[in-house]
């Protein structure tokens, strides 16, 4: 046989294969088996795609960026009581594009870390949180926040930042995504300097910290990854590799669960992306000691693309989830009652 059609019939089989693994990662061949719980609707601003807690005053912070406008301002509100309060529209901030989150109470104070995407630079801004106010104390910016999506807090000026497309160019990152390319990182920012410490993780996004050591979800990997911090660089060792059901967002911890939105279908997901009238399907699962439960799944119809579901106590241990997405201008509130 003519050598060059051998060389033709490998490369066949290559694209074929490597097709054949973008699709199952994909959930294309996964079926979709509904698992309702009870839902509220709360009608929200656009693309509340990160949710954070303060237990102590039980406010729900929300992140909002209508994301199909990119140039439009965002906002962080507060949920308590059923009310929605808009905590930053009169703190004249531009460009404000909010995307991850993270609150952390330490040394008697309460701060929130996020993510902003600005025209020229990404920024991780600080606010503490002060009776029911935001007031922002600092902005941190670094050449290494490159795509940022989520983000840890772990001090007062301190945190773990994934970005999930690393230093890959807008040209490039629709390629990237659609053949899983493990080009997104992890960077640790020490209130001065930012360090990359995990590299080439196919679209690192939620991160949690759990027993001394840091979750990293890839959502195109299908895993969670287990990482312990070693020395002063933080420098992050993996410990383990935790297959999940469907491709992971973001991570939120409550007590001894770690509990994960998810996107059944990402090709969907990605259609949906680009036409609000193409629904995604969303589920939720948690992790307890490590291994994957699912709680919720279903078509999309109810809320398209969930991006946090964030777990809140009552006092008699019944747990209310509340459910986040990209896009849509609505979140939901889960019980099994």
């Amino acid at each position: 046989m003519n050598r060059w059609k051998i060389v033709g019939i490998f490369v066949i089989v290559g694209l074929l294969a490597l097709t054949l693994k973008v699709l199952y990662k994909a959930g294309v061949f996964t079926p979709l088996d509904p698992l309702p719980l009870n839902a509220e609707t709360i009608p929200t601003p656009p693309g509340i795609e990160d949710l954070d807690f303060d237990p102590e005053t039980g406010t729900i912070f929300l992140s909002s960026h209508d994301r199909r406008n990119f140039q439009s301002t965002g906002a962080i509100y507060a949920l308590k009581s059923g009310q929605l309060t808009n905590l930053t529209d009169k703190l004249g901030l531009s460009e404000f594009r909010p995307h991850g989150i993270s609150f952390i109470k330490t040394n008697g104070h309460k701060f929130l870390f996020v993510i902003s995407h600005r025209d020229t630079k990404n920024s991780v801004l600080k606010f503490i949180f002060e009776g029911d106010s935001l007031r922002m104390i600092n902005t941190y910016s670094s050449s290494e926040f490159t795509t940022p999506n989520d983000l840890v807090a772990v001090g007062e000026n301190s945190f773990f930042l994934s970005n999930d497309h690393g230093k890959v160019g807008e040209n490039l990152k629709k390629w990237a995504d659609y053949v899983a390319l493990p080009v997104g990182n992890i960077v640790y920012f020490d209130g001065q300097r930012s360090k990359v410490v995990l590299d080439r993780v196919a679209y690192p996004n939620g991160l949690a910290v759990y027993d001394n050591r840091l979750y990293v979800a890839s959502t195109l990997g299908n895993y969670i990854g287990v990482y312990e911090a070693e020395g002063s660089n933080y420098e992050l060792k993996k410990l383990k590799s935790i297959s999940v059901p469907y491709a992971p967002d973001n991570l939120m911890v409550a007590g001894s669960r770690i509990y994960v939105a998810a996107h059944p279908k990402t090709l969907k997901f990605l259609a949906h992306a680009k036409d609000s009238t193409k629904i995604s399907p969303s589920a939720i699962f948690y992790l307890e000691e490590d291994k994957p439960k699912i709680v919720y799944v279903e078509d999309g119809s109810k809320l398209s693309g969930s991006s946090t579901a964030l777990a809140v106590p009552d006092p008699m241990g019944d747990v209310t989830l509340y459910l986040g997405s990209v896009y849509e201008r609505k979140i939901l509130k889960l019980s099994e009652k």
